[in-house]
């Protein structure tokens, strides 16, 4: 970053701040995050990058939805939206979806939930996006949760798409969402074993935010 500053290489900068807000998010300092990924937005406005602005966005809708900022989130990813169909964008606009699926859940809206998270997996199996892919069948796996209908499946499938490619936080955050989703069940054995699971990922990775939302997990099903 001081090096692209000295020479005022501003897009390599902004894709500094990207990876740092990455990193902050992850590690559960949120406010360090949404600072970073308002230095990019900043950035690729005033370079008119405009795909760049939407991906932005979403990255910090993504913050504010780990914080529970719902409103705060969707408000961003509408933006976001109007660029990825302006731009016919798919990877932005399977993002958008799945990031609306997320908010829709965490304001109990399940029916939305279901149709955007349905729509993301259509669109990230379509152009082979197998990150977004593996989101989507969690937010349905959570969804199926809710409804007290068959879940496993889609949870299994999140696992296995982020075993495969090595994501150790969006792994951690399927197991927790599985075994969350187990427990409301009655399932209490397996349950705790995939929350153990998940438990030892994030505090081997540092995703402080991800250990909290375990705790809290813990508490409701004591």
């Amino acid at each position: 970053m001081a090096l692209a500053q000295e020479i005022n290489d501003q897009r390599n900068y902004a894709q500094c701040c990207d990876i740092l807000g990455l990193i902050a998010a992850r590690q559960g300092e949120y406010p360090a995050a949404l600072a970073r990924y308002d230095e990019e937005l900043a950035l690729h406005r005033a370079l008119g990058s405009a795909p760049e602005e939407g991906s932005t966005l979403v990255n910090k809708a993504n913050v504010l939805l780990m914080n529970e900022d719902f409103a705060g989130a969707q408000a961003l990813l509408q933006l976001a939206q109007e660029t990825a169909e302006r731009l016919n964008a798919q990877r932005l606009k399977v993002e958008v979806l799945n990031a609306l699926a997320e908010a829709a859940l965490g304001t109990g809206e399940l029916a939305r939930a279901a149709q955007l998270a349905d729509e993301a997996m259509r669109l990230s199996t379509a152009i082979g996006s197998r990150h977004e892919t593996g989101v989507a069948h969690r937010l349905l796996g959570r969804v199926q949760a809710a409804r007290g209908k068959n879940f496993e499946q889609h949870f299994r499938s999140s696992v296995e798409v982020f075993e495969q490619t090595s994501d150790q936080f969006e792994l951690g955050r399927s197991w927790a969402a599985y075994g969350a989703a187990l427990l409301k069940h009655g399932n209490v054995s397996s349950g705790e074993a995939y929350l153990k699971r998940a438990k030892d990922t994030f505090i081997s990775i540092g995703a402080n935010g991800e250990l909290e939302r375990l705790r809290s997990i813990a508490e409701r099903n004591r």
